[in-house]
């Protein structure tokens, strides 16, 4: 019994971490992770863990190639892994060159996506 406590509080303690938002700031619509604070380089990301909160995009996104954030310049070098997963409002993206590295999965079942140019 007492493995079995220990057990379901590991879960609970990792399942409320989980709850934390997907990202780490926001601007003009994308969401973004700092990948590396001392490099300033962050990636696309989506808002949160849900299809729904990945349908935040629609139409046509335009990835920069550098962001401010607190009044930090951040390049913005990669997108994460699933960021548009499933994402039927997407339309169009645009990627600018600093972008080197796509996620797996960042694009699948993105059916209505038309166009897609990169840098």
């Amino acid at each position: 019994m007492k493995n079995f406590n220990f057990l379901l509080l590991i879960v609970i303690g990792l399942l409320c971490s989980m709850s934390v938002s997907a990202y780490d700031f926001e601007v003009d619509g994308i969401y973004y992770n700092i990948t590396s604070e001392a490099e300033k380089k962050v990636q696309v990301t989506y808002k949160g863990f849900g299809s729904k909160d990945r349908e935040v995009y629609k139409d046509e996104v335009v990835i920069p190639e550098i962001v401010c954030y607190n009044d930090v310049t951040y390049s913005v070098t990669s997108i994460n892994e699933n960021t548009f997963l499933d994402n039927q409002k997407l339309t169009s993206v645009v990627i600018g060159y600093n972008v080197t590295t796509i996620g797996k999965y960042a694009f699948e079942y993105c059916y209505n996506l038309e166009k897609v140019v990169v840098g």
